[in-house]
């Protein structure tokens, strides 16, 4: 990981070297320059250790979250000791309530104790203090199905999700794109349309998808007024590695994307504390239910949300020398979900970037061009 580092730290300050256009090829390349980036890149690398104070030092990062302020503070002043200029946390504009965590815990009671791999969905409210309740497996596809579950829901801990095939894994997880891989992309005409329309259009699929996305907004909303204590629902991970991002909120039917409001809206509707569980443990959780035996689950989340926030940016100048008005951007983005220290989310690409001028500032380089990094 280390060697893979440095050598995309070197390649992004190989890549600032080179002109911006075929016009400029007078500029030449100064190749004991780049002789001289290498060997501080590989031998006196700081990218490990810039991205452990980011990922272990700082921690996650969620957007508009007093722990996303509090490391962006420490990029400011990170970006300002590697010697950068107009240093700015500054606004991208309206996004909405931040959110902490500040106590976490969930497990199986009965009938055996396990405690459960499992984390609050972002934005999900706290529980009423510690939650013991009997697991009820909401097995429904339609509306009659829900029917059944009125009245036997208050108080319960939900299973809404159905038992997940999990397979062993035989294929590495990331291969390596071939030459041919590249050539081919590299052939394809045109952007690539990744709209929904494009791959769905108005075809018995889409329909489906539309159909069980509505379906589930009503589930949300019948858990929500049967008065159940808390929703878990199983990761889209496995292997023990757990997939979490933000809490669902019932739309209205026949809600726009535009208008769908989300749960850091100050304006989102009350909703159910909703918890996501790692497929090992909801699936023998749900086994359990369906031969027939009484599960019983104890958690606890308290959450605490934070006044309504703009996103932020952090900005910093490595000035140019007689180019200076021409500005090349590097650069990643800093928030990351809560589940995790953020490492490829998007920590990697950040610590590439400070180390990239890390290099330059160390061989007391002067790029023609002004470097922004944000």
């Amino acid at each position: 990981m280390r060697k893979t580092f440095l050598v995309m730290g070197y390649a992004i300050v190989f890549i600032l070297s080179l002109p911006l256009s075929a016009q400029e090829n007078q500029e030449r390349i100064d190749t004991a320059v780049t002789n001289r980036i290498i060997s501080e890149g590989f031998n006196h690398s700081q990218v490990m250790s810039i991205l452990r104070d980011i990922t272990e030092g700082c921690g996650p990062r969620l957007t508009a979250s007093p722990e996303f302020m509090k490391a962006a503070d420490w990029a400011k002043g990170k970006l300002e000791q590697l010697g950068l200029e107009n240093v700015v946390i500054e606004p991208w504009g309206p996004f909405g309530r931040g959110w902490s965590m500040k106590k976490f815990y969930a497990s199986m009671t009965s009938p055996q104790v396990l405690p459960l791999i499992a984390y609050p969905k972002a934005w999900s409210p706290s529980t009423k203090g510690i939650v013991r309740g009997n697991a009820v497996y909401l097995d429904a596809k339609d509306q009659s199905d829900l029917d059944k579950y009125k009245g036997k829901l208050k108080g319960a801990c939900i299973l809404l999700s159905d038992i997940r095939d999990v397979t062993a894994h035989f294929k590495p997880q990331a291969e390596r794109l071939t030459a041919d891989d590249l050539l081919r992309l590299a052939n394809i005409d045109g952007p690539r349309d990744r709209g929904r329309s494009r791959r769905f259009g108005d075809t018995a699929a889409f329909r489906k998808i539309r159909e069980q996305a509505a379906f589930n907004r009503l589930r949300l909303d019948f858990c929500q007024k049967e008065g159940a204590a808390v929703i878990l629902e199983t990761s889209s991970g496995d292997g023990g590695s757990l997939i979490v991002q933000g809490a669902s909120v019932p739309q209205p039917a026949g809600q726009s994307p535009e208008k769908r409001i989300e749960a850091y809206d100050p304006q989102a509707p009350k909703i159910t504390p909703q918890i996501v569980v790692a497929p090992e443990h909801y699936n023998r959780m749900l086994r359990i239910l369906q031969r027939g035996t009484p599960v019983s689950i104890e958690l606890v989340l308290e959450a605490e949300f934070t006044e309504y926030r703009d996103g932020r940016n952090i900005v910093g100048d490595f000035a140019g020398a007689d180019l200076k008005d021409e500005i090349v951007l590097i650069g990643g983005h800093f928030d990351s979900w809560h589940g995790g220290t953020g490492a490829t989310d998007h920590a990697t690409g950040v610590a590439v970037c400070m180390e990239a001028v890390r290099i330059l500032k160390a061989l007391d380089l002067k790029p023609r061009r002004t470097i922004r990094i944000g």
